[in-house]
């Protein structure tokens, strides 16, 4: 469970996504975006995010949550329409 903890291209601020964090790799500046959360009880900040990035190890599926799904797509636009 990924919960936004900042405005996002994908997510406003207290957005909920569903996801998982498949990796090899670990860093001290794993972003703070979202809050990944477990069943069992963990959490951590993940992600870079800002009105034009998404960069972090969690991979999250936008059936989770249709609204981000359609907020990407409208960022995908606005930088379409900035050539």
């Amino acid at each position: 469970r990924m919960t936004a903890e900042v405005e996002s291209m994908i997510a406003d601020k207290g957005d909920v996504i569903l996801g998982h964090e498949f990796h090899y790799y670990d860093t001290d500046d794993n972003g703070d975006g979202f809050l990944c959360e477990k069943k069992n009880g963990k959490a951590w900040d993940a992600v870079h995010v800002s009105d034009t990035m998404y960069a972090g190890f969690p991979h999250f599926a936008f059936y989770g949550n249709l609204k981000c799904a359609e907020k990407f797509y409208k960022a995908c636009l606005r930088e379409k329409h900035n050539d």
